[in-house]
């Protein structure tokens, strides 16, 4: 087995298969990760699940390098079933195809339920100057992103918690995708 990512507090257990895919099993622990107190299929959940697992899967991968830095640039993910609870094993696998680094993730729950499928990009890059490297792109979405010309679904609509912010507009049937915008007012304040 390869060494696992020594501050890893949600996978653990991997195993790098013949296949270049690494699985590993998740922790369900609320108490080591908080986040898990909100429902499987919540953004936070989906995003930090994200995080953890490419940790784990790229130190079994051995691809930790102590002048490389990434950063994730795209994600988007397909529900599964919720009714199981949050995820308990997944598979974790690169993408060779992709220009910049990309992955699947596989999340299953006890019973072996794909709870969710999520994929990524990310770039790499030899400085840690992350917000210069990024400085134009962020000029750009600023522009593009104006919070009064977006609308919001209704809370009621999202089955959403007291405690949970909207950040997608309503599903519009036929179009495959649900819009989203996280702005510094409906952002998640830090804990």
């Amino acid at each position: 087995m390869a060494p696992q990512h020594p501050t890893n507090p949600y996978s653990f257990a991997h195993e790098v298969q013949p296949d270049g895919s690494v699985t590993f099993e998740c922790s369900r622990d609320p108490a080591v990760n908080a986040w898990l107190q909100l429902p499987p299929h919540h953004p936070v959940v989906l995003q930090t699940q994200s995080f953890w697992t490419a940790v784990g899967a790229s130190s079994a991968l051995q691809g930790w390098e102590a002048t490389k830095w990434t950063a994730l640039t795209w994600i988007d993910w397909e529900l599964g079933d919720a009714s199981g609870g949050h995820a308990a094993t997944g598979i974790y696998s690169r993408d060779g195809a992709a220009q910049n680094l990309g992955y699947s993730l596989d999340l299953f729950n006890e019973d072996g339920a794909l709870v969710v499928a999520i994929r990524g990009k990310g770039v790499v890059f030899r400085t840690r100057n992350f917000e210069k490297w990024r400085e134009s792109s962020k000029g750009e979405a600023r522009k593009a992103s104006v919070s009064d010309d977006f609308a919001y679904a209704a809370p009621e609509a999202l089955g959403l918690t007291e405690n949970e912010r909207v950040l997608v507009a309503p599903y519009e049937p036929g179009s495959g995708h649900i819009k989203a915008l996280v702005t510094a007012q409906n952002g998640l304040a830090p804990s």
